[in-house]
């Protein structure tokens, strides 16, 4: 009865100090010879490993954070621009912005009832961003934004209204 408790403990110990040596490893296509082959019964490493490929073209970064959910604020038919405080240095101007939300605003673009003149009014600098907007230049008549979307980001020229040219004058 020692001898055989002796035995099970000595095979036990050798057991788990073989159990921390690597096999050799081995492709995917190696394993999966062997297993067309059918010879499953003794495989070099319990652990197959699975690599994964990941193709960029065209689909966004992986490791970015989900883009966040579209708020009421970035929903809107229509910008307008009231008007442009301008400085010399393009970066130090302030171009006036009021944003038409869908909820507030008639088919035209342009708001029809009691809140028509309703919207959000925002001063804007260079590189700020207004809902799904980014103020990227700001000129003398004119405001260049980009335009974030589903399908991508599209530039878009906002004039001076003419009312404002009209006052600027």
């Amino acid at each position: 009865m020692r001898r055989r408790l002796v035995a099970h403990t000595l095979f036990a110990l050798l057991g788990v100090a073989g159990a921390g040596i690597p096999g050799p490893v081995r492709s995917p296509q190696a394993i999966e010879a062997q297993r067309s082959s059918g010879s499953l019964a003794r495989l070099d490493s319990p652990l197959e490993r699975e690599v994964f490929t990941y193709v960029v073209a065209g689909r966004r970064d992986p490791f970015l954070p989900p883009s966040p959910p579209v708020t009421a604020a970035a929903r809107f038919h229509g910008v307008r621009l009231l008007g442009i405080i301008s400085h010399h240095d393009p970066r130090r101007s302030i171009a006036l912005i009021r944003v038409h939300e869908e909820e507030q605003s008639g088919a035209d673009g342009v708001g029809s009832g009691p809140g028509s003149n309703g919207g959000e009014s925002h001063r804007a600098r260079i590189g700020d961003r207004i809902g799904n907007l980014r103020i990227m230049d700001i000129g003398t008549q004119q405001v260049v934004v980009a335009l974030d979307g589903p399908a991508g980001t599209s530039r878009r020229i906002i004039e001076l209204d003419s009312e404002a040219r009209s006052d600027s004058r």
